[in-house]
């Protein structure tokens, strides 16, 4: 229970106080949702000697908590001089997120692309798989995904080849997954990709239900919401968005999928004829994405949404 662990964790930090202890009582806040104590811990936990990995995980609540100028700030210190370069790549990836929240996928882009060879060659698993990750959701081509891909090295890639539609690379890979969940994951994205989104459901049901790795249980989540939005099962779908946002740093796609739950949420919201909620979700997503990209389509939507949504107050 959230309560226990944040007992449990102060009587840690009394005992020693510490960067392993003071973080631990920092998930255990972020856990209830308490930002400001969560962030003053991992602070502490930086302090104490946790150095740029304690300093990631406070950018990450910051993100979390859509205080997204502060979050880039704490990622912007990880860029400094004097830190290696394993934990620069961790603050590109953080101003990444940022720009993920904000809508701002061509400043994304360039960011990307410009991260110096130090920083990937310090870190080559994480740049290629921040990459991978990125790109499939920004509509880049094939053999670019496969590139990242291929340097990710892992069975994990599948899913992001698989949401982009590479259904024939996200197999070959996807035999490296273990039996249960991530297998389901991935045929679940596979038979969305397909069209059959009946078993789709079926699949990422039991994905979600089965996981006990927290980024797999959200992803599942996530794409589940999405096939359940295109099936017209709304509550199904406001249920699904509303669970993958739950706070914790175990979940590195939350940037690229929060905002995306915003809009399916207001969607489905609107259909149930809860337009208040509708309208709250909607302008939550306008708020974060103040500063978009003026082109993007899931913009002109929520924009459209939120005018029919207050035209009928």
């Amino acid at each position: 229970m959230p309560g226990g662990a944040l007992a449990s964790a102060r009587r840690a930090v009394d005992a020693a106080p510490g960067p392993v202890t003071f973080g631990a009582l920092g998930r255990a806040h972020l856990a209830r949702g308490e930002w400001d104590e969560a962030l003053r811990a991992l602070r502490s936990a930086a302090t104490a000697g946790g150095g740029p990995a304690a300093i990631k995980d406070g950018a990450q609540v910051l993100l979390l908590a859509h205080r997204l100028e502060e979050a880039e700030a704490e990622g912007q210190r990880l860029l400094a001089g004097d830190v290696p370069p394993y934990w620069r790549l961790g603050g590109y990836a953080l101003v990444i997120q940022v720009r993920a929240m904000q809508g701002k996928r061509r400043d994304l882009l360039r960011l990307l692309e410009g991260i110096p060879a130090a920083e990937r060659a310090a870190n080559p698993v994480g740049y290629h798989r921040l990459a991978l990750e990125a790109l499939a959701r920004t509509g880049a081509g094939r053999d670019r995904l496969r590139l990242e891909a291929r340097g990710w090295g892992s069975a994990l890639a599948a899913f992001p080849l698989a949401y982009a539609g590479d259904l024939a690379r996200s197999a070959e890979l996807a035999r490296g997954l273990p039996p249960g969940p991530d297998r389901e994951l991935h045929e679940g994205l596979v038979a969305w990709r397909r069209d059959d989104r009946v078993r789709a459901v079926a699949r990422l049901e039991a994905a979600a239900r089965g996981s006990s790795m927290t980024m797999s249980r959200r992803l599942a989540s996530s794409f589940l919401g999405e096939v359940l939005s295109e099936l017209g099962r709304d509550e199904e779908t406001v249920r699904a968005m509303r669970e993958l946002r739950a706070p914790t740093l175990q979940f590195p796609q939350y940037a690229f999928v929060y905002p995306r739950s915003l809009l399916f949420t207001a969607r489905s919201l609107e259909r149930l004829g809860r337009r208040h909620e509708a309208l709250q979700e909607a302008e939550a997503l306008l708020r974060l994405w103040r500063s978009a990209d003026p082109d993007l389509p899931e913009l002109r939507e929520a924009r459209a949404l939120r005018a029919r949504l207050a035209g009928a107050r």
